[in-house]
């Protein structure tokens, strides 16, 4: 809580307190969003270890476009947020039309426990960091795309706390390529350019969120191709957790060949 309260008095030294605390700037600006029917700076408390929530926002002009995302408040809360879920659904966009919107209603997914990351790629931070929300602040927050991105109008701040768990069992990965099961500490091969079947279960029946470097993988088919002709795919598994299952992160390594370079 003490996290939030700060970056609130850090906001306002930086004019953005006119978004963060509402005030007289609303009735010149018209701009707002709230987040399950409550407004700027309220708290969403007692949440279960993943929660859909109702983003919704008011008058969002033509050239705006507006992103929400779910984020570790920053130990200096004067800055960006650098650690932020990218799990599916924690993250959304909304694009600007070139029409003024009067009302536009999204869902975003807050989970207690994420594998954080920048969500600002052209900073160069690749870093990534294990997040519990539980023992720190953590927010969702919405703010403007493109040149829009520093105006503070577009600027919201909503806490999310989240309830106790007790105990919860450790969860398992079932990863297989070609139906053949993949061996711990293995790195099999994988084709550049060609699509290998490959799935990945999770004992506890939670969907996992899978994202890759050098590959494409894609749960939906069932397929993971190689993106480079030679060098490696990294795949990082990862689910959020439940009240019986805890949080699971994993990588696997794969070799990229390219056939043809054979010919």
């Amino acid at each position: 809580m003490n996290a939030r309260m700060n970056f609130v008095a850090a906001a306002g030294s930086l004019g953005l307190g006119a978004a963060l605390m509402a005030g007289t700037a609303q009735a010149v600006e018209p701009f707002d969003a709230t987040l399950n029917g409550l407004p700027n700076n309220s708290v969403i408390a007692d949440l279960p270890p993943s929660s859909d929530l109702s983003l919704a926002v008011d008058n969002l002009p033509a050239q705006a476009g507006l992103y929400g995302i779910h984020c570790a408040v920053p130990a200096d809360p004067r800055g960006a947020p650098t650690r932020c879920d990218s799990a599916a659904g924690t993250a959304i966009f909304i694009t600007p039309v070139g029409v003024d919107r009067a009302e536009i209603v999204e869902s975003i997914t807050v989970n207690a426990e994420f594998i954080g990351s920048n969500p600002n790629r052209a900073s160069g931070d690749q870093g990534t960091d294990a997040i519990d929300c539980r023992e720190q602040a953590c927010a969702v927050y919405t703010l403007g795309s493109g040149r829009e991105f520093v105006n503070p109008t577009y600027l919201r701040f909503f806490s999310t706390e989240f309830a106790a768990v007790g105990p919860r069992e450790d969860d398992a990965m079932k990863m297989r390529l070609r139906n053949k099961p993949v061996a711990e500490n293995a790195v099999p091969r994988i084709r550049y350019g060609k699509d290998v079947r490959f799935t990945v279960r999770m004992t506890s029946g939670l969907a996992p969120t899978v994202t890759s470097t050098n590959c494409r993988v894609d749960l939906d088919t069932k397929t993971i191709r190689g993106l480079v002709r030679n060098g490696n795919c990294t795949v990082v598994v990862t689910t959020a957790g439940d009240t019986e299952f805890a949080p699971f992160v994993s990588e696997q390594k794969f070799k990229i060949r390219d056939r043809s370079a054979k010919r």
